[in-house]
């Protein structure tokens, strides 16, 4: 058919507007689709997905018989506001100068002295074609869900198993959320070279396709099969997942950590061929630089949870990077004795212990504490657990110290065996 075939039809005056009330129905019904599904004492539920419609918005719909001359004359008999309800305008509200609004923006890079450590750290490298190849529906299976993601399982055209991490429904689509996946996915690419770090295939607004660990995460290999590790093992993993934190520490080559992961856990940590990697960035910082101190510019987060972090942390002060060290400490800590750090405490009271002072009581826990590999992990962990950050080791020391300990007791680490 020619494009100028006298049979092409546009719509009426009446079916525009009738498409746009529906348009505006359907955007109300996920509204309160989504405040039902929804408890509103959730933390983790802010506002449903709303559109931003200005209240004076109106669409001018001219009759086709009038020509340019008429439109003028004609807009005012012809315009038809769309309607809004107070549902619409009430959730709207958070998009206005809020505190809310401002709580969803992201955190800035450029603030007073503190500059950006290096021009990676405001750049991404989306690349939206592959997630555009993937068929959701039929392809893709529900794995798990974290704090922010839902991740699922599929696979992909070459037959590889690989993981698809999209933020979930609970969660909005701000600016802060899309500047965390941003992150994770921008330190993923920065650590390619590192053996110890989940690889990342595609990056694409709220979405990532990464690595497959088809062996689970650290963590239910120290809670669920624990007997299993042997004493080897134990050391091989130490060692692996101090060198991931090293790498990350590390990604410029200067020894001047630009990031922080944030949430470092042995949930963490991904077992892949032999290979415990590092994932999930998407709580940590950029370091900024100080260009009047020449030196990086501590951050603080409003709110940390669990027990594994550092005392400055659940003290509220401001953090660098040796808070990743601390919680390496954590880790290790539930390597040598296949508990968590403070098991049996409350979070509160171990919080409190830790701003103090003292030290998780794993020691007793450890059934041969004279064991030459538990007592390579207990001086390890010593390192990472030093009360002062700027007196803490880098993670690069801690896995320095473990390397030597491999090689003197004759095996290898970058392998599990």
């Amino acid at each position: 058919m020619s494009l100028s075939s006298s049979s092409s039809s546009f719509p009426t005056n009446e079916s525009v507007q009738r498409h746009l009330l529906s348009f505006q129905h359907a955007v109300d019904d996920s509204i309160s689709a989504s405040l039902s599904r929804h408890n509103r004492n959730d933390s983790s539920f802010r506002q449903p997905r709303v559109l931003y419609i200005d209240p004076h918005f109106y669409t001018t719909i001219e009759n086709n018989n009038h020509d340019a001359g008429d439109a003028e004359e004609s807009s005012s008999s012809s315009k038809h506001e769309i309607q809004i309800t107070k549902r619409t305008r009430a959730a709207k509200k958070h998009l206005e100068n809020s505190r809310q609004y401002r709580k969803w923006q992201r955190d800035p890079l450029r603030e007073g002295d503190c500059k950006p450590m290096k021009p990676w750290q405001e750049t991404s490298f989306p690349s939206c074609n592959k997630m555009h190849e993937m068929e959701i529906q039929s392809q893709f299976q529900v794995l798990t869900n974290g704090g922010y993601n839902t991740v699922y399982k599929f696979s992909d055209m070459d037959g590889s198993t690989r993981i698809a991490k999209i933020l979930k429904y609970a969660r909005d689509y701000t600016d802060r959320n899309l500047d965390r996946v941003r992150r994770d996915s921008l330190i993923m690419e920065r650590a390619t070279a590192s053996d110890f770090v989940l690889d990342t295939y595609s990056y694409c607004g709220f979405s990532q396709l990464i690595e497959y660990g088809e062996g689970g995460d650290l963590n239910y290999w120290i809670m669920a099969v624990y007997e299993r590790l042997s004493q080897k093992q134990k050391l091989q993993i130490a060692t692996q997942i101090s060198q991931a934190l090293a790498d990350v520490h590390n990604l410029d080559g200067n020894n001047i950590s630009s990031m922080t992961h944030g949430d470092l856990a042995s949930k963490q940590f991904i077992l892949v061929d032999g290979k415990f990697k590092l994932s999930d960035f998407n709580r940590g910082r950029f370091l900024r630089w100080d260009e009047k101190t020449n030196e990086p510019c501590p951050y603080t987060i409003g709110s940390n949870d669990g027990k594994f972090r550092s005392p400055e942390e659940y003290d509220y002060i401001p953090q660098t990077s040796a808070i990743d060290v601390w919680a390496l400490g954590s880790v290790l800590v539930q390597l040598v004795t296949g508990e968590e750090a403070w098991d049996g405490y409350e979070n509160e009271v171990a919080q409190s212990a830790i701003v103090a002072g003292k030290l998780p009581p794993f020691r007793e826990k450890i059934k041969y504490p004279s064991d030459p590999i538990n007592q390579v992990l207990v001086k390890a962990i010593g390192m990472c657990y030093v009360y002062e950050p700027k007196d803490r080791p880098k993670a690069g020391a801690v896995v320095e110290y473990l390397k030597n300990e491999v090689t003197r007791l004759g095996f290898e680490w970058n392998r599990i065996d």
